[in-house]
C-alpha cells in the first residue's frame, strides 16, 4: 500500500505496548530506492499513574526507526473514548499516504445513546474522511453490544464458554 510514497501516516487506535511497529519499521528500512518517511500516531488511554507511556513507546521506535535509517515522527494522542478523537488532531497532512489500524476497539463503538450521535458513526466518519489507503481491522467474532443486558450477558456467557472450552482442549 505504501509503493511509490515518500510519506507515510500511521494511525493506530490502540498503540498498547507499540510491538507491531518494528516489523513495519525494518520493512521500510529494506524498501528498494529507500524508506519513506513514516509517522506514526498512536491513540492510548489516560495513565492511572500518571505515568507518559506513549511517549515512552514513541521514544523506543525512534531509536529504532533512527538506527536503521528510517525518518520517523512520533505523535501520541490519549483519548478516554476513540469517538471523543477528533480528525484534526491527528494533524494529517496533504502529502500523506494515511494507513489505519484497529486492534479489538470498533466493537467498543456499538452500543448507541439515544441522546447523542452513535459513536460507530462518528468514528467511521472521520476515518472516511482522512480516506486512508489501507486499514487493517482485528476484532474478535462476538455480539456483545444488545440494547437489553439479558442478550449482552447470554451472548458473552455463549463466547467467553467457548473460549475457556478451547483452552481446556
Amino acid at each position: 500500500a505504501f509503493d511509490g510514497h515518500d510519506c507515510v501516516h500511521v494511525i493506530d487506535f490502540n498503540l498498547m505496548h507499540g510491538l507491531q511497529w518494528p516489523a513495519l519499521i525494518q520493512a521500510l528500512a529494506l524498501r528498494p530506492g529507500g524508506p519513506p518517511s513514516l509517522r506514526l500516531t498512536g491513540i492510548g488511554p489516560p495513565s492511572s499513574d500518571g505515568h507518559d507511556s506513549l511517549r515512552e513507546i514513541g521514544l523506543r521506535l525512534a531509536e529504532l526507526a533512527h538506527s536503521v535509517n528510517v525518518r520517523f515522527n512520533f505523535r501520541g494522542v490519549v483519548a478516554a473514548r476513540l469517538e471523543d478523537v477528533k480528525p484534526w488532531v491527528l494533524q494529517v497532512s496533504s502529502i500523506e499516504v494515511v494507513a489505519i489500524n484497529s486492534t479489538m476497539q470498533l466493537h467498543r463503538l456499538l452500543v448507541s445513546d439515544l441522546t447523542r450521535a452513535s459513536p460507530i458513526d462518528i468514528v467511521l466518519g472521520w476515518i472516511r474522511s482522512l480516506n486512508p489507503k489501507i486499514m487493517t481491522v482485528v476484532e474478535q467474532e462476538a455480539n456483545h453490544n444488545q440494547p437489553e443486558f439479558l442478550n449482552r450477558f447470554t451472548e458473552a456467557l455463549y463466547y467467553y464458554s467457548t473460549m475457556f472450552d478451547s483452552l481446556a482442549a
